[in-house]
């Protein structure tokens, strides 16, 4: 089995639905075209690979499924980057679009991804498709894949390019003077301009974009391709209704048959000022080969060809001066990207004097919150001391009222005992006086007594109070001494 890369998009279109071939055989195929070709003519500016690959596989699961799918299943397209496309900016070839998402597919995209159709990659352009030549500041030169020397034309050259190196089978590209038709000469692949309001067209970005009066009544979507019977497989692909184009026309693709014969009108020499012999002959050999299918052909010269050249420059003269609105505008959206970025700038370091100061801030009421708990766990200490002062004061105010009481008893206990050891020592002195008399009386008798007999006895009998009156004044002395200390005390 030859490569994927190389099959037309109607032989893809065939494999898929005999299960001859895979749909992710079929985008891998693209894809390693894509990878291996694509540096060397740049036609390709952005790759889809992660999203095609992703649908390929559902594809096929639905397939084994016994799901019966779209007409187009599994065959790869790529869009041109002025063609909304969901997840992938419409950048028209101008830095200022570089991230211009769209809200959604435009309405023939749509269709083609509703039949089946795989967008792989997005395709290059001039800026705002507005030159007969691709290349732009955004994404630089496409060149011809057959001589680099050559222009690969435009608008929709990174299509065409594309196409003619097998990177894919169709192309999504429009065309107002001849943006698909050119390069597709300049490239020797295939194209169809279609009549306005058979394709659906509208814009689904966000960012509004200047239109010339030429692309409002003349710019219209058409496929590229290698082949007319491919041209054909699009087009019936993605030319139903759109609710989003008021203009599109529900005319059939097919009309009533063409009376017999069918007239072909020849032109060699548009302008009359002659043609390099072998286009002359490549032209003349077409014609021959259409008399040959029974078809009528005519020489005739072009009709209204001045007026259409007229036409053709005023349609160049509204394309500059939308080019130069373009321009305009997208210096106007580039200063105000540069003034929002000052402002964002001016925001951010706002925002960071912002951030430094709440976070000073909560330092310091860190700080005096830690004071403060110090503060207080001070004043909870102050309090409790106060009251432990409080509770020791009262106490020693109880303990000074108990000892007052008690001195005062002690002082009353020692003036009762002062007062009976005055009456004591009273009686002691008596007792002495007496004992004093007493002795007296015994020793007179004991020196006139013969014997110690009964005298001893009565001296005993009289010396006994003396004895008593001894011990009784040491008792008191003893006592007393006891009273006087606890009263100092």
């Amino acid at each position: 089995m030859t490569d994927p890369w190389r099959w037309t998009a109607t032989r893809i279109a065939e494999a898929v639905r005999a299960r001859e071939v895979s749909c992710r055989e079929v985008i891998e195929s693209h894809l390693a075209r894509i990878e291996a070709t694509n540096p060397s003519v740049n036609a390709v500016t952005r790759s889809l690979a992660g999203e095609a690959l992703a649908v390929a596989e559902s594809h096929d699961r639905r397939l084994a499924a016994g799901e019966r799918l779209g007409p187009i299943a599994g065959v790869p397209i790529t869009v041109k980057e002025n063609v909304d496309l969901a997840g992938s900016p419409t950048t028209m070839g101008v830095q200022a679009l570089a991230a211009d998402l769209p809200l959604g597919d435009a309405p023939h995209v749509a269709q083609l991804k509703a039949a089946g159709a795989i967008p792989i990659a997005r395709t290059n352009l001039p800026d705002y498709a507005l030159r007969w030549h691709t290349e732009n500041a955004l994404h630089g030169l496409t060149r011809n894949p057959w001589d680099a020397n050559l222009t690969c034309g435009g608008s929709s050259g990174g299509d065409a390019a594309a196409i003619a190196t097998g990177m894919t089978p169709i192309g999504l590209g429009n065309d107002i003077a001849g943006s698909v038709r050119w390069p597709s000469q300049c490239c020797a692949t295939c194209a169809l301009k279609p009549t306005r309001g058979r394709v659906p067209r509208t814009r689904m970005t966000a960012t509004p974009v200047p239109r010339s009066m030429a692309s409002q009544v003349f710019a219209v979507h058409g496929p590229m391709a290698r082949s007319v019977e491919d041209l054909w497989l699009a087009i019936t692909n993605m030319s139903g209704y759109s609710p989003h184009d008021p203009g599109w026309v529900p005319a059939p693709l097919v009309g009533p048959p063409e009376e017999e014969p069918i007239r072909v009108a020849l032109v060699t020499d548009p302008d009359g000022r002659g043609i390099e012999p072998a286009v002359e002959a490549a032209v003349r050999a077409a014609g021959n080969a259409l008399t040959g299918a029974g078809y009528t052909v005519e020489e005739v010269p072009p009709p209204a060809f001045e007026r259409t050249i007229e036409d053709e420059r005023a349609a160049a003269s509204d394309a500059e001066q939308a080019a130069a609105r373009a321009g305009a505008a997208q210096r106007a959206l580039r200063q105000r990207r540069d003034d929002l970025g000052q402002r964002a700038e001016r925001a951010r370091e706002e925002s960071v004097r912002v951030d430094v100061r709440r976070a000073e801030l909560e330092l310091v009421a860190n700080d005096i919150d830690g004071q403060l708990g110090g503060l207080r766990t001070d004043l909870e200490q102050l309090v409790q001391r106060r009251e432990d002062a409080q509770a020791r004061s009262e106490m020693l105010a109880q303990t000074a009222e108990r000892g007052e009481a008690e001195l005062e008893v002690l002082r009353t206990e020692l003036h009762r005992r002062r007062s009976r050891l005055a009456s004591l020592q009273e009686i002691q002195q008596r007792y002495e006086g007496f004992g004093r008399g007493t002795r007296a009386i015994m020793q007179r008798l004991n020196g006139e007594a013969h014997s110690r007999g009964v005298f001893g006895l009565v001296a005993d009998i009289i010396e006994a109070p003396h004895r008593y009156e001894t011990a009784l004044e040491s008792v008191l002395g003893q006592r007393l001494g006891t009273v006087i200390v606890e009263s100092e005390q």
